[in-house]
């Protein structure tokens, strides 16, 4: 179930879509260049990474899937709720 997967404010992630973004805050966590997404600061940059996954499958296919992945190890339901119950414990 994608809501399970869905880091706050990045519902592409949990739903396999690479994405282009700026590089600054959560994004640079998330964003791996070329590996679940692409970062643009310029114009030509976010014209360049759109055309780019706009044009190839295999692109989109494989950042998706990178994505997902990475949004099932790090901000899935029972990952999260694991790190609040380590804070809890943490501060007895």
């Amino acid at each position: 179930d994608a809501r399970e997967v869905r880091p706050q404010g990045d519902p592409p992630l949990g739903l396999g879509i690479p994405v282009v973004a700026s590089p600054i805050g959560a994004a640079r966590d998330v964003v791996l260049p070329g590996e679940t997404g692409l970062l643009a600061t310029a114009d030509a940059e976010w014209s360049d990474s759109l055309v780019r996954l706009l044009e190839s499958a295999g692109d989109r296919e494989r950042m998706g899937q990178a994505g997902r992945a990475l949004g099932e190890k790090s901000y899935s339901a029972e990952v999260q709720a694991a790190r609040f119950g380590e804070i809890l414990i943490a501060a007895r």
